[in-house]
């Protein structure tokens, strides 16, 4: 919402610095939660995995090069990337990973050395090496190091990195092995599948025939969190009639006394569960649209998910998604109506 209200570019660039930092911490959640209940991810997609090792240079230039620069030593990144396929990952999670081999390197090199990064293909797979010329690993710590919160680091850290690393990478079909030895340096040797079958889901983007459609709908928004009903009702009080409810129960009462046609609700309720909040709208007004929005991976919990016509998954990233599941939303409460 601020990139939308803020034209000066200086401000805008710190706003997108937040913005990527919170995309990244989403996704730490949501990895950390695949890595600790077994979750299929299914947001797979092709990735050109030459751009993503140009972004994560670029993201760690600060650790590398000033702030190197600012210990009197120098850190030097070179590239070897020849043409090489998609392969088959998520962006953010392969950014995480390289980012994550370039500062492990970085902290194996405090007198300054080499990091060099290369890309090879290898028939149906794609080998991603990163060597540095850092102080090494013992044979011990080298047995160890993609186990769960170990680290080698003081007071710094919490140990999850290289064991997320190993869990995506296998995770997507692919294997990593290290190479290292005390004051030799450590490479590491990724090999992941290329994407042979799998293209981008397209995205539906509904829009309605006429803005109108959009205007002067009520709305409810059910969420115990009061950042997330502050959101939604920033957002969408310019053009619609918001109102707000804390749980279940005051939500159902206030149903009784307005006719909202959209009504956003979340599944974990201090009161009442989110469906049964939704079942319960929809005998009191069958023309309800019902909207659930919550952060927890679905198939992990039983509910009854046929009280809801749609759903929306928190943290919001794209507020335009929002608009989109309106405009449907609005379609078809309009058709139910008709």
């Amino acid at each position: 919402m601020l990139k939308e209200e803020i034209a000066d570019p200086e401000q805008l660039e710190l706003i997108e610095v937040i913005f990527e930092s919170s995309l990244r911490a989403k996704d730490l959640v949501h990895r950390l939660h695949l890595s600790t209940r077994g979750v299929e991810d299914k947001s797979i997609e092709s990735v050109a995995i030459n751009e993503i090792i140009q972004e994560a240079i670029n993201v760690t230039r600060p650790r590398w090069q000033d702030e190197s620069a600012s210990k009197k030593i120098m850190i030097n990144v070179s590239t070897n990337l020849n043409a090489v396929h998609p392969i088959r990952g998520t962006e953010t999670r392969l950014l995480d990973i390289f980012v994550n081999f370039i500062f492990n390197a970085i902290d194996a090199m405090p007198n300054g050395g080499e990091i060099s990064i290369e890309t090879q293909q290898r028939e149906n797979l794609v080998e991603v090496t990163f060597c540095d010329t850092g102080i090494g690993m013992d044979e011990e710590t080298q047995k160890r190091i993609f186990e769960p919160f170990f680290t080698t680091k003081v007071n710094i850290g919490t140990g999850l990195g290289l064991s997320t690393v190993y869990r995506t990478i296998t995770t997507w079909g692919g294997t990593v092995d290290v190479i290292t030895a005390p004051n030799a340096g450590t490479t590491f040797k990724i090999l992941l599948p290329t994407d042979q079958e799998l293209g981008k889901a397209a995205v539906e983007n509904v829009k309605p025939e006429n803005d109108q459609e959009l205007r002067r709908k009520r709305i409810l928004i059910v969420d115990d969190d009061v950042t997330i009903r502050n959101v939604l009702h920033r957002f969408l009080r310019d053009r619609h009639i918001v109102d707000t409810a804390e749980n279940g129960q005051s939500c159902l009462e206030k149903a009784k006394n307005a006719n909202y046609e959209i009504v956003f609700i979340d599944l974990g309720l201090p009161d009442l569960r989110g469906d049964l909040v939704a079942e319960q709208l929809k005998e009191m007004a069958p023309e309800t649209v019902t909207v659930l929005i919550t952060g927890w991976e679905l198939s992990d919990i039983d509910f009854n998910e046929s009280a809801f016509d749609f759903s929306l998954a928190k943290p919001f990233t794209d507020m335009r998604a929002i608009d989109s599941l309106l405009a449907q939303a609005f379609n078809k409460h309009n058709h139910i109506n008709l």
